[in-house]
């Protein structure tokens, strides 16, 4: 009997959905944040507009909130919330005629996780009167298009619009008007130069030299208000095929790299580079013919090349280098302009220095007398520590500053005290900021202002020796909710500090 028991419900486990054996992850990714918030006062009341949000799996309303104060600050509340559903306009009725008042609005969905910010341009203000006249909707319009080069495109726009965020190119499409045939666009994006936000820019195929070509504006493309391009009537505009070859952006690449001593080398590139977070993750060091054999990346600087470029030339310390080939590999990072370094020309090797025999010294014949060594003076500072590494986080809404680094593990170490610096004028100048034990291995700055920071930290003898010391910066921004808001989103807490958010928006 119980064996027909076992096998009856091995049978009932087998027809259950996997769904309900499995338990589902939680959905912990919020909504993006709303945009195009627009308000139209009336008698009494004001209609606000906004665009649809996103969401990994479905928004599933919006709350709207408004007071006769407007929030700016991070822990500032409105004074009204409407949970308005799953719209995208809804009328604030009840309001004083000529009473200003201010609006903003967020996402929610499912799960109860909401925007990190308030709606981009928020607070909105409005003020009812009881003879406003309703505004005219005008939808946007194409005004103009023009090639630049054989490849891009600029398209023109009437007022304000915003793009698709997935797959905007499918939002345009160009034909040749000789043969009829399709003129791939390949990229499209809003163009950086214009401010007023009205001009597109098309990355296309190759286009025929003087060939007229319209192109056509799909509805898709939105304004501001949410209004998209009417088909057929002012969503085309005629250009000519350019002339122009379309400039190439020189790659990234690494000249060369070269050894200095035994425990520094330099890694000369054609431009300038911006490193990423950790530095000591952007270069890898291994011996040609034995990639096990790595040497460890203590500090890393930069200055000019040899021609002159800022920030072309790194010099990397690291663990004692012996007489062989080494290859250095650079990752993650990039020019001025974003641009990745070229993987194809991201290498180079550089010979170790061969460490000199001692030379031959004849036995003299006879003994010498034993003469007492004098004692010179210690005149050589300690060694430096290694991975010297500035981080950042939130302590009761301030940003602080983490510093840690990694001892020496040399028995004969004979730092007795190590001392902190810190520069606000890019290295130009330190002022001492502690002195520290030599046991100790990290350290917390608070009370910094937004800005950029270097820290450097030198090791001191019983001599009195100090040593060059290691380097690290960092970067502060503008405290705000959206740091604070994605900390208690992925601890499941951002329910509770939704109506605590900034007007300003995180990077």
């Amino acid at each position: 009997m119980k064996k027909i028991a076992v096998l009856f419900f091995a049978l009932l486990l087998s027809l259950m959905p996997l769904h309900s054996v499995l338990a589902e992850e939680p959905d912990t990714q919020p909504p993006s944040d709303v945009e195009g918030l627009q308000a139209e006062p009336l008698d009494g009341a004001v209609k606000l507009t906004w665009l649809p949000s996103t969401d990994d799996v479905g928004v599933e309303g919006y709350e709207l909130h408004y007071g006769l104060t407007p929030v700016t600050e991070s822990g500032q509340v409105y004074d009204n919330v409407l949970d308005v559903g799953d719209v995208l306009e809804y009328t604030v009725t009840g309001l004083e005629n000529g009473t200003t008042y201010y609006f903003s609005a967020i996402a929610y969905d499912a799960a109860g996780n909401e925007s990190l910010h308030w709606a981009t341009g928020s607070p909105l203000s409005a003020t009812p009167e009881a003879t406003y006249e309703p505004l005219e909707e005008e939808s946007p319009q194409v005004s103009d298009a023009e090639a630049i080069n054989k490849e891009q495109v600029l398209v023109v726009f009437s007022k304000e619009i915003v793009l698709p965020e997935e797959d905007p190119q499918d939002a345009f499409s160009i034909e040749n008007n000789e043969d009829f045939t399709e003129l791939v666009v390949l990229e499209a994006e809003m163009w950086e130069e214009d401010e007023t936000n009205r001009t597109a820019l098309l990355t296309t195929e190759v286009q025929e030299e003087n060939v007229e070509y319209t192109l056509t504006a799909h509805i898709s493309i939105r304004d501001l208000d949410g209004n998209p391009i009417i088909s057929g009537t002012s969503d085309t505009a005629v250009f000519l095929g350019s002339e122009v070859e379309m400039e190439e952006v020189e790659p990234l690449v690494v000249l060369k790299a070269e050894s200095i001593d035994s425990t520094n080398f330099g890694v000369t590139f054609n431009k300038t580079v911006v490193l990423g977070i950790d530095p000591y993750e952007n270069f890898l060091v291994h011996a040609v013919d034995d990639m096990t054999d790595t040497l460890d990346i203590m500090a890393v600087v930069l200055g000019e090349n040899h021609e002159g470029t800022e920030d072309a030339f790194a010099l990397i310390r690291t663990s004692p280098q012996e007489d062989k080939t080494y290859l250095v590999t650079v990752l993650g990072v990039t020019d001025e302009d974003g641009n990745p370094i070229d993987e194809e020309m991201n290498t180079a090797s550089f010979e170790g220095p061969a460490v000199p025999e001692p030379p031959d010294v004849e036995e003299p014949e006879e003994e010498e007398p034993d003469v007492e060594e004098p004692v010179l003076p210690d005149v050589t500072p300690p060694e430096d520590v290694a991975r010297f590494l500035a981080n950042t986080f939130l302590r009761m809404d301030e940003l602080v500053v983490s510093l840690t680094w990694n001892l020496p593990v040399d028995p004969d170490w004979d730092s007795v005290l190590q001392r902190l610096y810190m520069s606000a004028d890019l290295g130009e100048t330190y002022a001492e900021e502690a002195e520290l034990p030599t046991n100790v291995s990290s350290y917390e700055v608070e009370g910094l202002e937004p800005g950029e920071y270097w820290f450097k930290l030198t090791q001191e003898d019983a001599a009195g020796n100090e040593s060059e010391g290691v380097v690290t910066k960092v970067t502060l921004v503008e405290t705000g909710p959206g740091l604070v808001g994605l900390l208690l989103v992925s601890l499941g807490l951002g329910k509770l500090v939704s109506r605590r958010r900034s007007n300003v928006r995180a990077d």
